[in-house]
């Protein structure tokens, strides 16, 4: 038997919610690095990097964890950039926040990259990070 739900409280049931926010994050971090691979094959990166994925860092006899969603790896170390899809412009207190999560490991990345679903608060850097829009995305 057929489904009498509207196409809105069909997908609010079954698709919506936190499933779909872990797909879209998922999805935007899966663009951010194809976003990055292809500055890097048209030599736009500089240094171009030779390696790009995901880190994972688990401590177990500390209790702590954490992903960063995108790191690269050149000639000069490796560089971090993190997504954020989310409705709300990042600030530069988040971005203060995801370097001390690294800093507070003893990861060291010499460089700091953050795409955004939303844009940027004026109060961030854009001298100091690498910062992507949805807009620098699609413009590629």
């Amino acid at each position: 038997e057929r489904l009498n739900l509207s196409p809105d409280e069909f997908f609010d049931r079954f698709i919506g919610g936190e499933r779909f926010r872990t797909y879209m994050t998922r999805k935007f971090e899966s663009v951010a690095k194809e976003f990055l691979r292809r500055l890097n094959r048209a030599k736009l990166m500089e240094p171009s990097f030779s390696t790009i994925g995901r880190y994972v860092y688990n401590d177990r006899n500390a209790r702590r964890n954490n992903e960063f969603d995108v790191v690269t790896e050149d000639d000069y170390g490796m560089a971090y950039y993190e997504c954020k899809y989310e409705k709300s412009k990042v600030s530069a207190k988040e971005i203060q926040a995801e370097i001390a999560s690294t800093q507070e490991i003893g990861l060291n990345f010499y460089k700091y990259g953050f795409f955004s679903k939303s844009g940027f608060e004026t109060d961030v850097d854009s001298e100091k990070y690498d910062l992507y829009s949805l807009d620098d995305l699609y413009n590629l």
